[in-house]
């Protein structure tokens, strides 16, 4: 069992070596989009950006037993019981393999049976040879990323989630190195940037698997060991988490599609560019909440208010830090865009401002949301994200369609969307400590 000194060690090293690994993988993804926007040229970087909204939105189709996973194998380690961490492990394997054969099936169907290259208005920027290709890939790497990305989650559950940001900044670095290679001696291919993508992704995901069970092999899977009576537990949990990791990552690649249709690739990639840069912030806070998670966790167990309390005093110190420094982005966001991208994109005031306010309202609400994650009541919260996607939608609609914002329109919906599920997370974050107490 971890005490609070332990917990501090532990979440100390994580922090530090995690802002180092995202610090470092985010300067690598900084660097790869000029060189992938004058490699494919405005349009097709646009398209890329879709694409990848959908890549990163896959990930997410796990029905939540990855959280689930995370959650209930910590809880068992954390009373140092071994078995039922295998049986947890093996269980989740088990169900996740079923899922990925089931959703095989089905993106196979949709795209042999409906015209989506039509529907994501690419009709007439990429040809139905290109497309289905491009599709055929993607397919690929959501069957086997489905399986191997839960194993990230593992690393977490035995407080480790340095890892995970290492195996993040080789794929950006690799990717990065890659695509300067093609850019230098292969003409401009848009398939060949998503294979290349793909295939790095899935190879440090299996590396990372090989390594962890390397030195744990007591919990290595076994068919033996699949118990069908954990799936509830695993499933019960882990599908409120799908739910609402899914809503993010719907958001965005529902926007970029949006825009794809309704305004043009160009518009994607402008907005794509400013979308990342501005995601600075949130990836960044995260770096520093996401290892609290299963620190949480063990302090729910154990009942250590105190330590709970102390460590979300400091992260509001560290919000209201993010807060100024944003701010001052912001205020110099014309010249950071000039020396990063040069002239290849304009962007304006109101655009830059409406990706301001939304970083603002992702970064609060990312102070609570992983200790409610951890503590399991996360109904409200599901609720709220879920409201927010419908509430995104209609306001997407409405703003492009109806008052003509372009852009900027997209994410102010976006903003708003999401204001409700910031302000509900304080709220909720004080009732469970409540509960905790008595």
């Amino acid at each position: 069992m971890l005490k609070e000194l332990d917990r501090n060690k532990i979440l100390v090293k994580n922090i530090s070596w995690g802002i180092v690994y995202k610090g470092l993988g985010m300067i690598a993804m900084f660097l790869v989009i000029p060189v992938l926007f004058k490699y494919l040229g405005e349009e097709k970087y646009g398209i890329w950006a879709v694409v990848l909204s959908i890549l990163n939105w896959f990930v997410f189709f796990d029905f939540g037993i990855g959280s689930g996973l995370k959650n209930r194998l910590t809880e068992a380690l954390s009373l140092n019981n071994i078995k039922q961490g295998k049986q947890i492990i093996s269980t989740a394997l088990f169900l996740i393999i079923l899922i990925s054969v089931s959703a095989f099936i089905l993106a196979s169907f949709v795209h042999f049976f409906f015209d989506l290259r039509t529907f994501m208005g690419l009709d007439t920027l990429i040809d139905k040879e290109n497309f289905n290709k491009i599709v055929c890939t993607m397919i690929l790497f959501l069957i086997f990323s489905l399986v191997t990305n839960i194993f990230k989650h593992l690393y977490s559950a035995v407080q480790e989630t340095r890892i995970v940001q290492f195996a993040i900044f080789v794929v950006q670095s690799l990717f990065y190195v890659l695509a300067l290679l093609m850019n230098f001696y292969l003409e401009a291919s848009l398939l060949g940037v998503i294979i290349v993508y793909c295939a790095i992704n899935l190879t440090t995901t299996l590396l990372l698997c090989y390594t962890f069970f390397r030195k744990r092999k007591y919990l290595f899977p076994s068919i033996k060991s699949v118990d069908i009576g954990y799936s509830k537990q695993i499933l019960g949990l882990g599908f409120n988490f799908f739910l609402m990791n899914f809503c993010i990552p719907f958001i965005i690649s529902f926007n970029n599609i949006f825009i794809i249709r309704s305004v043009g690739a160009a518009d994607v990639a402008v907005y794509d560019t400013v979308f990342k840069s501005f995601q600075l912030f949130p990836v960044a806070f995260t770096m520093i909440s996401t290892p609290l998670w299963p620190m949480y966790i063990n302090a729910i167990a154990q009942k250590d208010i105190k330590w709970i309390k102390k460590t979300m005093k400091m992260l509001n110190r560290v919000f209201l830090l993010f807060f100024i420094v944003s701010v001052l982005f912001f205020l110099l966001y014309d010249y950071i865009i000039q020396l990063w991208m040069g002239d290849l994109i304009k962007v304006s005031f109101t655009l830059k401002s409406v990706f301001f306010i939304y970083v603002i309202i992702r970064m609060y609400g990312e102070m609570y949301i992983c200790f409610i994650n951890a503590s399991g009541k996360i109904k409200l919260i599901r609720n709220t994200f879920i409201y927010g996607v419908i509430a995104n939608i209609v306001l997407v609609y409405f703003f492009v369609n109806y008052l003509d914002m372009g852009i900027s329109g997209v994410i102010l919906a976006t903003s708003i969307s999401l204001f409700p599920t910031a302000v509900v997370c304080p709220i909720m974050t004080k009732r469970i400590l409540k509960r905790i107490k008595a």
